[in-house]
């Protein structure tokens, strides 16, 4: 065997016969690692799917053809304080809080809510440090001004609340 391969080794690798030779190996080595292949799983048990043109519904199954495995986690849930940016709770707890004041159509209760509102924020996020607690005010006196110029308030009733504030975020 090793004699034939010395004397036609040009042959062999050279043309039609190379490509031959090397298509036949392909095809068997592909063979070969096709039957030791299983099937993938994959479970998204409590994972939101949306908008998918694909999936939508329970009990939905599919099958990947697949060289190898992959195994895919869910993440693990994240702390509350993660979850929700605390401007982002800042500003969900200033919308509740306003539209809670507007069916009494109480000025006072709009004055009042502002500290009311910060301070279950710092309850909920204890940890800030100064240039969160300095973005907070600032978006604060933001909302007041914008509610000022909404409803035609006067921006120096707000004085007390937002000394209260600033006093809660030290």
């Amino acid at each position: 065997m090793m004699k034939w391969f010395s004397e036609n080794y040009k042959w062999l690798f050279d043309g039609v016969a190379g490509a031959s030779l090397l298509a036949v190996i392909g095809y068997v080595m592909h063979r070969f690692r096709g039957s030791r292949q299983g099937n993938a799983v994959l479970t998204a048990q409590g994972a939101n799917v949306v908008d998918s043109p694909v999936a939508s519904g329970s009990g939905i199954t599919q099958t990947i053809n697949s060289p190898f495995t992959v195994n895919v986690a869910l993440p693990t849930p994240l702390a509350k304080e993660q979850v929700v940016p605390v401007g982002r709770y800042l500003q969900e707890r200033i919308v509740q809080k306003q539209r809670e004041v507007a069916h009494s159509r109480n000025n006072a209760g709009l004055i009042a809510m502002w500290p009311e509102v910060v301070r279950e924020t710092m309850s909920e996020y204890p940890n800030l440090s100064p240039a969160e607690k300095a973005s907070l005010r600032g978006n604060v006196e933001g909302q007041i001004r914008l509610l000022c110029t909404r409803t035609g308030m006067d921006m120096h009733s707000f004085t007390t609340a937002l000394q209260e504030v600033a006093r809660i975020l030290g």
